[in-house]
């Protein structure tokens, strides 16, 4: 549970697991969204966080209710059920194979899984200059000084 405070109001978000997911949510609700945009919004062609839930609280009733899947397709019948009654974001239904992708990641999270929880290490495009690319530019710049060349990165 974590606890944001907007002005004189007192926010208490209680799926926040990292301060990344916490600034994000607390920036999204005082900008003037509401609750329904949070759980509703997300990228165009993924599941928001609500589907995500929805996929997650069927899986655990298909396995819980005696008689809810068809016997035969196993694993398969499942994940086609449960991907029929979950929609993207701008519309269409998941494939298996992402529906597979988050039940499998919900189940091995130990740290706790919350919808919205992104396991990526980086953020962001790759660097442009690689290590290498940097030595060759200072290299380069430190030969022109002598001769009266500028040492500045666009007149190398």
């Amino acid at each position: 549970m974590a606890q944001v405070f907007r002005g004189d109001d007192l926010a208490t978000i209680e799926f926040c697991g990292s301060k990344r997911a916490l600034w994000a949510q607390s920036d999204r609700m005082s900008a003037g969204g509401t609750l329904e945009e949070l759980w509703k919004s997300g990228r165009q062609g993924n599941l928001c966080p609500l589907e995500q839930v929805r996929a997650i609280a069927l899986r655990d009733a298909y396995t819980d209710l005696p008689g809810a899947l068809p016997k035969s397709g196993g694993q398969a019948a499942l994940l086609s059920a449960i991907a029929e009654r979950v929609t993207k974001i701008g519309g269409g239904h998941p494939s298996k194979e992402a529906i597979r992708l988050l039940l499998e990641r919900y189940d091995a999270d130990p740290s706790g899984w919350y919808p919205g929880k992104s396991d990526q290490a980086k953020f962001g495009p790759s660097p442009v200059l690689n290590g290498a690319k940097r030595q060759c530019i200072a290299i380069a710049a430190m030969a022109a000084e002598p001769i009266g060349c500028s040492r500045e990165y666009h007149q190398v």
